[in-house]
């Protein structure tokens, strides 16, 4: 074999590898359907178990960090990225279902605004967050881990409404 065919070879069997690895999505910019099924999961269980929704969030990372290689700043950023993708997917879809639930036009707009609202806080709450820290790596984990809470307790926001409508 030539050093080229080996090089195709090598890519060819990085990218086919790298289709496998759990956790990957399937399409760039969604979440891994192992990772949904991990939060959906945990969120009937506390919902059958009348327990606190808060404990789902940060179980993708928790089990991606589990396996996860390389140093520990950026294994963390790649696990914590995973799961906001579930978590921001799921609300993205719930807020639909809840505008679609809502008749009146006044409450409409109150949930445009309850948005608007949430996204501004997380902005400004995370912005707080990460210039708190002194030491950068500190404070880029910190924002990270500050925009999964925010987003993932406004997803279980928007579920709570979606069940009080139904």
């Amino acid at each position: 074999m030539t050093r080229r065919s080996l090089a195709v070879w090598a890519i060819l069997i990085g990218f086919l590898s790298a289709l496998t690895e759990p956790g990957i999505a399937a399409i760039p910019g969604q979440p891994a359907p192992a990772d949904v099924k991990t939060i959906e999961d945990c969120l009937a269980s506390v919902e059958k178990d009348k327990t606190d929704p808060d404990a789902c969030i940060g179980k993708v990372t928790a089990m991606c960090q589990q396996t996860a290689s390389g140093p520990a700043a950026a294994a963390a950023q790649v696990c914590i990225s995973r799961e906001l993708l579930v978590w921001n997917s799921a609300s993205n879809r719930d807020f639909a279902r809840l505008n679609a639930l809502l008749t009146d036009s006044d409450a409409k707009e109150a949930l445009r605004e309850v948005q608007r609202s949430f996204v501004l806080f997380k902005l400004k709450e995370c912005t707080f967050v990460r210039i708190a820290r002194k030491d950068p790596a500190d404070a880029l984990a910190a924002g990270s881990r500050c925009n999964l809470k925010a987003t993932a307790r406004y997803e279980i926001w928007l579920l709570d409404q979606v069940d009080a409508l139904k």
